[in-house]
């Protein structure tokens, strides 16, 4: 799936705005052809992915709280790529979430050319991605979660 989801000025912008703000600031919607969306980037990475039970959300710089127990849990499919395991603490979700129909996980902190299927592969063991975000449209493999299938992760306390 694709989204261009950033103009290059405005998402050069929107990015430089957003690095600099708190994890519970880290979070942009879009409207895209699939609908509303809800990109998350450059808030506690998810990592310390230790084993499918044990998923940890470590606090940013920009934040630093002591590591917290996720309270939603994801493994998103990627077609050809290893299963991605996500983890976020759902307090930091803000309202608008339940205004977007999918969600968008990206983790960055040092700028790289983009993401490759190594980055991929290495994602799903470590679960934090080392992109640059300016650059992620030309050639990021977005992992789309549609928001229903989170709404019923939620319901079946599956966190």
């Amino acid at each position: 799936m694709k989204l261009g989801i950033y103009e290059v000025n405005e998402g050069r912008q929107k990015i430089a705005a957003y690095r600099e703000i708190k994890q519970h600031d880290c979070f942009y919607t879009n409207n895209s052809p699939m609908g509303m969306a809800l990109v998350v980037f450059d808030c506690p990475e998810v990592k310390d992915l230790v084993g499918e039970y044990n998923y940890k959300f470590l606090p940013s710089a920009t934040s630093p709280t002591t590591t917290t127990p996720a309270r939603l849990l994801m493994n998103i499919d990627v077609p050809g790529r290893k299963t991605i395991k996500l983890a976020f603490p759902w307090r930091v979700i803000p309202n608008i979430l339940l205004d977007a129909n999918y969600l968008l996980l990206l983790a960055a902190k040092r700028p790289s050319k983009g993401l490759t299927a190594i980055d991929l592969y290495r994602f799903a063991g470590i679960g934090s991605l080392d992109i640059d975000l300016v650059h992620f449209r030309k050639n990021l493999e977005e992992v789309i979660l549609p928001m229903e299938v989170m709404a019923r992760l939620m319901d079946h306390g599956s966190f």
